[in-house]
């Protein structure tokens, strides 16, 4: 019964967060949004290089990025910054003076 409780509460968070954030994300981002895949991304990317005159495409792998990256720092910036308003780099200065960075 637990794991069906926390399951309704992830999808409710997860509701509440896609309503605050799917307007701070711009049109071509397609990682992890509702109704949005690779498919999709790969299907603009081919508009995208047939229609204009395209120079270069830099293919980036950032699959280990969140390996190294401070998550405390993260869920800090991410509260200060969209829920409360205000930004977060005076409490992101403090936060690596005090060793979390």
């Amino acid at each position: 019964m637990a794991a069906l409780e926390d399951n309704i509460v992830q999808r409710a968070t997860v509701a509440v967060l896609n309503c605050i954030y799917e307007e701070e994300f711009l049109g071509f981002s397609y990682g992890f949004r509702p109704k949005r895949g690779q498919h999709d991304a790969l299907d603009a990317l081919a508009v995208g290089i047939t229609d204009k005159k395209v120079n270069f495409i830099l293919d980036a792998d950032v699959r280990s990025f969140f390996d190294e990256v401070r998550t405390q720092v993260i869920r800090q910036t991410v509260l200060c910054e969209s829920l409360l308003g205000i930004s977060s780099i005076p409490f992101n200065r403090r936060a690596c003076a005090a060793g979390a960075c």
